[in-house]
């Protein structure tokens, strides 16, 4: 479309939907029966907490707080799932699935201005970065419930993330899925793709007037919206995702974002535009990025290692009971009447002969290797004293031969002496 043929309706009617873009898209809606309230995903069986938190300009925000059944009093990690800028919280059900069978919680909820939370508009991060900041601080309060930390963010909540651990470095992890890196630079983006053939000199002008009605209407500066001047600030774990045929945040924005930051991370680009569903080997990466990162175990590793710490704990009792029994057995030579055994069972030879000969055998052992000890250790005591004994010989042997240079030499001398006179 050329510029000079628009009428000025037209050019009003684009720069609104840019500006709309930004501050006021297609506001998602949902209903609670969306949400997933009791759930059994493989071996567990997961429920929701509605939890409403107020942030710092006293909008309440919509949340919930995804947790295995039963574990209301134990500490574990937890994902807070941060959702783009059309989405709402019933997004966060595809990290529910993923991530509570290792045991990580989700706490999924609507940023402000979006879904059923208050507000009117949304800032991109601006703003939302203090919604993240209320969550963390309720999740923080709940000491029995949550443990370590980590964050998704997908579109505005990934930059709303970045914006955010500069303040709070002690977020275990971060998923950082579609983010763009100026909020500026998009805004140019979003003209260009507009359809509109509009001189660089109107464009900038454009944008001087879209920042000034954002500002008015929507309470923040675009400009100040720039992801990637925090990342030399930033050095939690990351892992950064985009989709190569993204259309609304080019693939270039999360680019620079990895180039940019200083932290351990790792960039996944797959096929697949702004919105379409992401690919498993992706939804694999992100589990285990966050197995590691908020060092989460699943159910059944759990459960392996209690079963090691039982099979260990058995093992001690037994070699303690074999050492009560043996140390019996060599004051009384004799099991009969052995003494303290009923300690740990009230057994004895006449009620179970056949644990009693168990055990006999593995006194045997026992007794087997105890006498393989004593006489490897008798062995090395008798090779010592034949090495020593064989030392001092050589030692005598040396000094008798010395002794009778020293005679042969003063026979000599002698011998000399008696010469000379």
């Amino acid at each position: 479309m050329n510029f000079k043929n628009i009428k000025k309706s037209e050019y009003k009617g684009y720069y609104n939907e840019v500006v709309n873009q930004v501050i006021r898209p297609d506001r998602s809606k949902y209903s609670l029966n969306d949400l997933w309230n009791e759930i059994t995903i493989g071996k567990t069986r997961v429920i929701r907490t509605p939890v409403e938190i107020k942030n710092e300009r006293g909008l309440t925000l919509q949340c919930s707080y995804y947790r295995p059944k039963g574990s209301e009093s134990t500490p574990l990690p937890t994902v807070i799932y941060c959702h783009g800028n059309q989405g709402n919280q019933s997004n966060a059900k595809e990290a529910v699935s993923l991530l509570l069978p290792s045991k990580v919680c989700v706490f999924g909820f609507d940023f402000s201005g979006c879904g059923l939370s208050e507000g009117e508009y949304i800032s991109l991060g601006w703003f939302e970065k203090d919604d993240i900041k209320a969550v963390v601080k309720y999740l923080r309060s709940q000491e029995k419930q949550c443990s370590t930390i980590g964050l998704w963010g997908r579109s505005m909540g990934a930059s709303s993330s970045i914006m955010y651990i500069v303040e709070d470095p002690s977020i275990a992890g971060l998923v950082l899925d579609s983010s763009f890196s100026d909020l500026k630079v998009l805004c140019n983006e979003l003209i260009a793709m507009s359809g509109m053939k509009i001189p660089k000199l109107i464009v900038s002008a454009a944008l001087k007037v879209i920042k000034k009605s954002i500002k008015k209407r929507a309470k923040f500066d675009i400009n100040k919206v720039k992801p990637i001047d925090y990342m030399k600030s930033c050095f939690v774990p990351v892992l950064f995702a985009h989709a190569e045929q993204d259309n609304f945040i080019n693939m270039s924005h999360s680019q620079n974002l990895y180039k940019a930051y200083q932290g351990d991370k790792n960039l996944i680009t797959f096929d697949g535009d702004h919105n379409t569903q992401r690919p498993s080997f992706f939804r694999d990466s992100v589990s285990i990025f966050f197995k590691n990162t908020l060092n989460a175990r699943s159910w059944d590793e759990e459960k392996d290692e209690q079963e090691d710490d039982e099979l260990i704990q058995s093992l001690k009792t037994n070699t303690d009971l074999l050492e009560n029994l043996n140390n019996n057995n060599n004051n009384n030579n004799q099991f009969t009447g052995y003494g303290g055994y009923g300690q740990f069972g009230g057994y004895d030879d006449d009620n179970d002969p056949e644990l009693m000969q168990a055990l006999l055998e593995s006194m045997k052992d026992v007794k087997i290797n105890q006498n393989q000890n004593q006489n490897q250790n008798q062995n090395q005591t008798e090779n010592q004293t034949e090495n020593q004994t064989e030392n001092e010989k050589k030692t005598i042997n040396n000094q008798v031969n010395l002794e009778d240079e020293m005679d042969e030499e003063l026979r000599k001398v002698l011998e000399l002496s008696k010469i000379e006179k």
